[in-house]
């Protein structure tokens, strides 16, 4: 058995797989620890990649549990199909049908931003898939491009030929939604953009369908369907990309069982800015480095 092979038969590398959820449509996933309970099912935002959470899954796994990491369509590696739907609804059934695909019956689930509403859906959908939620920074979102992600889409014409204009605009964002920017290196950056690079005509026609994308029911029906507990943590340093004020009233609102925390001094990437307190968070122990809001 080489060393590669033995080192994914233990769980200490990822297992990567490309998974089919439709024609045309294939989701990057990793596979971290070994299969069994208890799992952790982590989803990348739309302008992020699995690299995202590469310490929270190494981590986790280490501890003892599978972790499944999803990049949705158009995100990472996942493909980037020129006509297909791009809501959050759409979204959330491709992450159930991956869950399906790796007979996950049950798994707490962790998101990213915008896929915070994408998780949201999917417990609201799929009840027998989640046993509990994690948002960071997300999960009010009712469509699945902001508006001023949409306004760049109206004005992408020839993007596609400056793969290293879209590096830029994505690295000022990074360190402009950071507490903590120091993580925000040319290797991140990289790791951020790699797949949206590979082929920048088909990731400029899925941006601009991410961009018109609408969900055929209101996100606030969604959340008041979601019986299983669920932690929104928020960064309590100043920065942009974080969820609106409008968004997390309505999480407050609408969510039988929600938990606020903010963590000091961290901004819109907590994953890479504080992925031991995301650790805590996942396992379920109180972590020791944030305030608590009562909804």
């Amino acid at each position: 058995m080489t060393t590669l092979m033995l080192l994914l038969a233990l769980g200490t590398i990822p297992e990567q797989r490309q998974i089919a959820v439709a024609p045309a449509e294939t989701l990057s996933v990793e596979l971290w620890g070994l299969p069994g309970e208890p799992t952790v099912v982590l989803i990348a935002d739309f302008l992020g990649s699995a690299y995202t959470f590469r310490h929270v899954a190494a981590t986790l796994a280490e501890a003892g549990y599978r972790v499944v990491v999803v990049e949705p369509l158009a995100v990472g590696t996942s493909s980037r199909p020129k006509k297909a739907d791009y809501s959050l609804s759409a979204q959330s059934r491709r992450v159930a049908a991956v869950l399906d695909s790796c007979g996950i019956t049950s798994a707490i689930v962790g998101a990213q931003g915008t896929s915070g509403a994408v998780a949201i859906r999917l417990a609201a959908a799929r009840p027998d898939l989640v046993t509990r939620l994690v948002l960071l920074e997300g999960g009010g979102a009712s469509r699945a491009a902001g508006p001023g992600f949409r306004r760049a889409m109206e004005n992408s014409a020839g993007l596609q030929f400056f793969p290293g204009l879209m590096r830029a605009a994505i690295r000022k964002g990074m360190i402009a939604a950071s507490g903590d920017a120091s993580w925000v290196t040319d290797a991140a950056v990289h790791e951020y953009t790699r797949g949206g690079t590979i082929d920048m005509a088909a990731t400029v026609d899925a941006y601009r369908a991410i961009a018109k994308a609408r969900d055929p029911d209101d996100i606030a029906d969604r959340v008041a369907e979601v019986r299983v507990p669920v932690l929104l943590l928020l960064g309590g340093a100043k920065h942009s990309a974080g969820p609106p004020t409008d968004e997390v009233r309505m999480l407050v609102a609408g969510l039988v069982a929600l938990s606020i925390d903010t963590v000091p001094g961290g901004g819109h990437h907590l994953a890479e800015e504080r992925p031991d307190l995301v650790i805590e968070a996942l396992m379920g122990r109180p972590p020791l480095s944030v305030s608590r809001a009562t909804p």
